[in-house]
């Protein structure tokens, strides 16, 4: 898994992994999921984009504007690779209003800045200010990237409306102009006499000089084009053969161009051939109309074409074919019109207030993939025999109802039977019983078609009602180590008994925990000494004298309060390794101090070790080696020994629930588009722990004298954890004596004692420890200290076995061994 230079073991175990060498980067990795569906929304800016330039991906057809998902989540941007969406990591905002490339780079204006994105990360490379703060439009000129709009600084430099970037700095245009910038182009004319950029608006003044709604830089002088009666909103240019059949298109809302005596009528759109200033008209179609976006493409040598959107009219686009317009496709029954045109896969596409869409040559239709993607919001995640259980509420996969409920990994997802229904049909809780079955919980009556008053077991097959389930939405599940499980929410009875929100499932009977609490129960957790921890809206817990002020401890007699309390609710609580507790939620103070949402019970006493976040937090994950995961607003954070990172950067969205699963991955939950650079995973992702620990068997055990003896890991070798693992063949008279090692041996215990035929030693160099049985078992346990250089280091874990009778060794027998490779999250 890693490299790393030889070593050898030497003294107790702990000295043993004092010696090892290894490092690695082990970030967390997300794993594909569900697709993207098509973005619906206002699209005003499109452009095609490779995101790996030379590399082997092609380019993908970006729309920018303000999107929904098919979910309450808006997204500025999406990219088309050709058959999905995905979203492009985390931009500055949720709303675009250009677009363009530049240096290889993805070039977005958003409200009050401008942003780069190169496949990974998005970088601002300037800051608006004045006016509306807002870039309508990009071109490249002279090799600089020209940005136009309505603002009057960018990065604190003076530029009115118009500014440019060299790659490195910002720099203004002249004077700039006066009128808000709707549209660019640059006119490439013959070298001899040079390239010029258009600029065009509501224009009235460029460099001191009037102009009328167009103007033109050359890289030092404004000047005047045309006299335009009315704005421009678009340019788009063809450059031929030759100066003479190169032109610029104009569109606006303007009815002429020119002055008396030598006015042209050209009502939204015109055609300027700037070598020689001369104005050509293109028909009459648009009079009345607002020409919103303009594309011009070659279609031979010396041939091409110009299409346009226009508003109002019932058309996506035309075409002009030298003479007249014509539609493009037939009518829409909502009058959409493209505010944006490009051509993407040899057709047009447009980008409208409905969302993209494309002309296949007969018909518009949406830019759609195969599969659409996940509708609906995610609430509860599980992790279940190597897939995912996801819970929530108004799922629908691909247009398909789930029904609350749903399971599978990456992008292959399928219903649990008939799921849950009404009120809402809403998953909250998730949790796996010792046997097996998992258990949903949440507001919902019936589970599988049959009743299942807001709570149902899954038996790998079918649902089944636990009871007659509960009176009120269910919130939390708590699974108990002997079987059953504690049930917290806002329910007051649970099969009929009087409960007040929180009950215990046993032996398919409900019990209350004393008089339960005067208000909901959000939050539970175990203790090491068997006592039950919630946490909630309440401020009493077992009567009206009990005041515990929103968490309190079940001793399995009575509520006990922890301290104090906190002074506002508790969300979630998760047990620390040593047995501690970590308590989240919006309240300021926990057992009188300053808390900061977030507190830390251990030893009788509140402590408050951590830094305080703006938005209060709602989950929290403790991890096998003592660090924590909160989920605070839009962001996943680790908290390790007081450094906080962030563990999913590019979350594009909102995270609702977080889940560990037993070979460290995460699993997360949420209304978001996808995680990180090119990771397609809508509503669910699964972070996958790069550097995971491992137990793999190795070689075979034999047996003793009341049968086969056999090793099984509980708890895997997490830097800074503690590894466990469980033998069972223990006789009686047996003494047990773990070997722990660096290098794997394969020594026949028959050289020890006639007894041990087939048996193997598979530990060289072996640390021994003696084991103390339980009823025919032992439980092997070592810490593995918090050291970075024992990041995948390799172990190697067996049990052998003496049975003595009299003093004397009858029989000796040894278990199979495990691999161990040491990891992190």
């Amino acid at each position: 898994m890693h490299s790393k230079p030889p070593c050898r073991f030497a003294g107790t175990a702990a000295s043993l992994l004092l010696s090892i060498c290894a490092a690695a980067q082990c970030d967390p990795a997300p794993q594909p999921g569900i697709g993207v569906p098509s973005p619906r929304g206002y699209v005003v800016a499109m452009t095609s984009w490779d995101p790996d330039g030379p590399g082997p991906l092609g380019p993908g057809l970006v729309a920018a504007g303000q999107l929904t998902f098919e979910s309450s989540l808006q997204a500025a941007l999406g990219i088309w690779d050709g058959t999905r969406w995905e979203p492009l990591g985390t931009p500055p905002a949720d709303r675009a209003t250009a677009l363009a490339v530049f240096q290889g780079r993805l070039v977005a204006a958003f409200p009050g800045l401008i942003a780069a994105y190169d496949g990974t990360t998005w970088q601002t490379l300037g800051t608006l200010s004045g006016g509306l703060a807002l870039v309508r439009a990009f071109t490249i000129f002279q090799g600089h990237l020209v940005v136009g709009g309505n603002f009057a600084q960018v990065n604190g430099v003076t530029a009115h409306n118009i500014a440019q970037w060299t790659g490195a700095a910002w720099g203004a245009l002249g004077t700039g102009v006066t009128g808000d910038v709707r549209a660019l182009a640059v006119h490439t004319i013959q070298p001899t006499l040079g390239s010029g950029l258009y600029v065009g608006g509501s224009l009235s003044a460029a460099g001191g000089t009037t102009v009328h709604g167009l103007a033109s830089w050359d890289g030092t002088t404004w000047r005047m084009v045309a006299r335009l009666h009315g704005n421009v909103h678009c340019l788009a240019t063809r450059i031929g053969t030759s100066a003479l059949n190169s032109y610029l298109f104009v569109g606006g809302d303007f009815g002429y161009v020119g002055q008396a005596p030598q006015i042209l009528a050209t009502p939204g759109v015109a055609r300027l051939q700037p070598t020689t200033n001369t104005w050509s008209a293109m028909g009459t179609t648009f009079h009345g109309h607002t020409v919103r976006s303009l594309l011009v493409r070659g279609t031979g040598i010396s041939s091409y074409e110009v299409v346009a959107g226009a508003t109002p009219t019932s058309f996506i686009a035309h075409r002009w074919n030298g003479t007249t317009w014509n539609a493009v496709g037939a009518a829409t029954s909502t009058g959409e019109t493209a505010a944006a045109l490009t051509v993407y896969g040899g057709q047009y596409a447009a980008g409208t207030g409905l969302g993209p869409s494309r002309f296949d040559g007969t018909s518009w239709a949406t830019i759609a993939p195969p599969t659409p993607g996940l509708a609906g919001l995610v609430t509860a995640v599980l992790d279940h025999d190597g897939e995912m259980l996801a819970g929530g509420t108004r799922l629908a996969l691909a247009g398909v109802p789930m029904h609350g409920i749903m399971r599978g990994s990456g992008a292959d997802w399928r219903p649990m039977g008939n799921g849950v229904a009404g009120p809402t049909g809403t998953v909250h809780a998730l949790a796996r019983l010792t046997n097996g079955d998992v258990v949903a919980a949440g507001d919902f009556t019936v589970a599988g078609g049959g009743v299942g008053n807001r709570i149902a077991r899954w038996t790998g097959q079918q649902w089944s009602p636990l009871g007659s389930g509960t009176d009120g939405t269910v919130r939390v599940l708590l699974p108990l180590p002997g079987g059953g499980f504690v049930a917290g929410g806002d329910f007051v009875t649970a099969g009929g008994v009087a409960v007040q929100h929180i009950a215990r499932w046993t032996n398919g009977t409900w019990a209350p925990l004393g008089n339960g609490t005067d208000a909901p129960v959000h939050a539970l957790a175990l203790l090491p000494d068997g006592n039950i921890v919630a946490g909630g809206d309440f401020t009493l817990a077992g009567g009206l004298v009990n005041v515990v002020n929103h968490i309190a401890r079940w001793d399995g007699t009575s509520w006990l309060s922890l301290g104090g309390g906190t002074n506002a609710p508790v969300r979630d609580l998760a047990v620390l390794p040593d047995g501690g507790l970590v308590v989240s939620g919006p309240f300021a103070t926990a057992g009188g101090i300053a808390a900061a949402g977030v507190a830390r019970w251990s030893g009788g006493t509140w402590t408050t070790p951590y830094q305080s976040w703006s938005s209060p937090m709602e989950d929290v994950v403790v991890l096998p080696n003592g660090d924590h995961v909160f989920r605070v607003s839009s962001l996943v954070l680790r908290w390790r020994n007081g450094v906080v990172t962030n563990v999913a950067t590019a979350i594009q969205g909102v995270p609702h629930c977080l889940h560990p699963a037993r070979n460290g991955d995460l699993l997360v939950g949420g209304d978001f588009l996808g995680c990180a650079p090119a990771t397609v995973a809508h509503g669910v992702v699964r972070l996958d722990a790069p550097c995971a620990p491992r137990a793999m068997p190795s070689g075979t055990g034999c047996s003793s004298s009341v049968g086969p003896v056999a090793t099984t890991a509980l708890q895997l070798p997490w830097l800074g954890g503690t590894y466990r693992a469980r033998t069972t063949g223990i006789a009686p008279t047996g003494s047990a004596f773990d070997l722990l090692g660096l290098q794997p041996a394969s020594l026949p215990l028959a050289l020890v004692h006639p007894s041990g035929a087939g048996c193997q030693v598979l530990v060289a160099d072996p640390v021994a420890q003696l084991l103390q049985q339980q009823n025919g078992t032992v439980t092997v346990q070592h810490a593995i200290p918090n050291d970075p250089v024992l990041l995948g280091a390799t172990l190697h874990d067996q049990v052998v076995q003496l049975e003595m009778n009299s003093g004397s060794l009858t029989r000796i027998s040894s278990s199979n061994g495990l691999r161990l490779t040491i990891g992190i999250f």
